[in-house]
């Protein structure tokens, strides 16, 4: 943390990206770094919602979205927050951007959804919640291949794809 503190204080940039394209603040938030994120927020570097999402600590995501942080923000592949969490598979993050009114049907550069995202990690619970909040299981460029090519992959998951009637 002193280090930190010392680069920012002679001048360092808070936004710099490295060649990996990552910046101190998603370096941070990979190594979970609750301190050396609020420190770097509170200096102005740019928060990277997706990628703490992808990263599965709650606590720093909880942090980045009430220091402002847009719960339908995207990276430089167009991944939202939502599908970088239902990637990681982690219900709770999950259910906190679904709260927070993250979008249930924005597909990314991939073509992915949230959806396909948690739907080819067989996560069961977390593509159930997404049918609740009202995901289009048809949407993406060619879905009903793609998820019927992970069916034939993962012959134990099962999920169905109908909608619950509503009331």
């Amino acid at each position: 943390m002193k280090i930190v503190k010392l680069l920012i204080d002679k001048g360092s940039d808070v936004n710099q990206v490295d060649g990996t394209k990552q910046t101190p603040l998603t370096a941070a938030c990979s190594g979970g770094n609750e301190k050396i994120v609020q420190l770097l927020i509170n200096r102005g570097c740019d928060t990277p919602l997706p990628a703490a999402c992808s990263r599965g600590n709650e606590k720093i995501v909880q942090l980045l979205l009430d220091r402002g942080s847009k719960v339908n923000q995207v990276d430089d592949m167009k991944q939202t927050p939502l599908t970088a969490a239902c990637s990681r598979g982690n219900e709770q993050i999950v259910q906190l951007l679904l709260y927070r009114g993250s979008k249930v049907n924005q597909v990314d550069d991939m073509k992915q959804t949230p959806f396909t995202a948690a739907y080819s990690r067989g996560n069961e619970q977390i593509v159930q919640l997404l049918i609740d909040k009202g995901c289009d299981v048809d949407k993406t460029y060619d879905t009903r291949q793609a998820l019927l090519t992970i069916s034939r992959e993962r012959e134990n998951f099962t999920v169905t794809f109908r909608q619950r009637k509503r009331g």
